[in-house]
């Protein structure tokens, strides 16, 4: 019986070791997986935050070059703006000299002699309406910003013009660039009064001033026997050529464009 005990006893003791060993070895591998845990939440806060800072870099990147483009497109507005109020001295000065010719010439006078369709005087024997006047205010400012946006739509892409004015449409539509006065536009000048002519490349250019973007479709009688037509240049300018028929612009356009193909 005694030898029984203590084969009974080695037993209870063994199975106690085996406790005892086993314990620590589970708290070890119980720690190595939360140690494991840690650190793959880690590893995603970090791919998180390069993700974010990534972005964050696009996001300025792109802020810098609306900048530039709003920074471009300001500085032209101004341009422009100048150069409409240059323009509108010069007509305010255009119709006084008008008033006074037309004060100055009897109503009893013979009308002037028949001119060629392509010959204008260089003093205008009528002067604008009101309505005339703000009609052709409207004219010229759709005309500015005609060409800027071809000028524009030109540069990105190299140069190259488009085929027709529906991108200019769609570029005036989401581009408001401040060329109208106080009252807006007053007789629907739009896209559809122009056409456009110069198909070509800018950089082709050796004398943009003297090269025809686009013009208006139809010429306008502002008096009898004296219509007028607006032309944008390649250089961005509006010019406003005269005839004493409609059809005599052709030989006008020549005058102006002399390397027209």
């Amino acid at each position: 019986m005694g030898w029984r005990r203590c084969l009974f006893n080695h037993k209870r003791m063994s199975k106690r070791g085996l406790v005892i060993i086993g314990l620590p070895l589970v708290l070890v591998m119980t720690l190595m997986w939360l140690r494991e845990q840690r650190a793959a939440r880690l590893e995603q806060q970090v791919a998180a935050l390069q993700n974010q800072i990534a972005a964050g870099e696009t996001t300025r990147q792109d802020n810098s070059r609306l900048e530039e483009q709003l920074k471009s497109v300001t500085e032209q507005a101004e341009g422009l703006d100048r150069e409409l109020t240059r323009l509108r001295s010069e007509r305010t000065a255009l119709q006084k000299e008008n008033t006074e010719l037309k004060l100055a010439r009897p109503d009893s006078s013979p009308p002037p002699p028949p001119r060629h369709p392509t010959e204008v005087p260089e003093r205008q024997p009528y002067h604008f309406t009101p309505e005339q006047s703000a009609f052709w205010i409207e004219r010229l400012d759709f005309g500015k910003r005609l060409g800027l946006a071809l000028r524009t739509l030109a540069e990105e892409n190299n140069g190259q013009l488009p085929d027709d004015l529906t991108p200019t449409a769609k570029w005036l539509a989401t581009n408001n660039v401040p060329i109208y006065g106080d009252t807006g536009p007053l007789f629907g000048v739009g896209v559809r009064s122009f056409e456009l002519v110069y198909k070509g490349n800018l950089k082709d250019l050796a004398n943009p001033g003297q090269v025809i973007l686009a013009r208006e479709v139809n010429p306008v009688e502002v008096h009898a026997g004296r219509w007028n037509r607006m032309y944008v240049f390649a250089d961005g300018s509006v010019q406003r050529l005269e005839a004493t028929t409609a059809d005599g612009f052709a030989d006008r356009e020549k005058e102006v464009w002399p390397a027209q193909p």
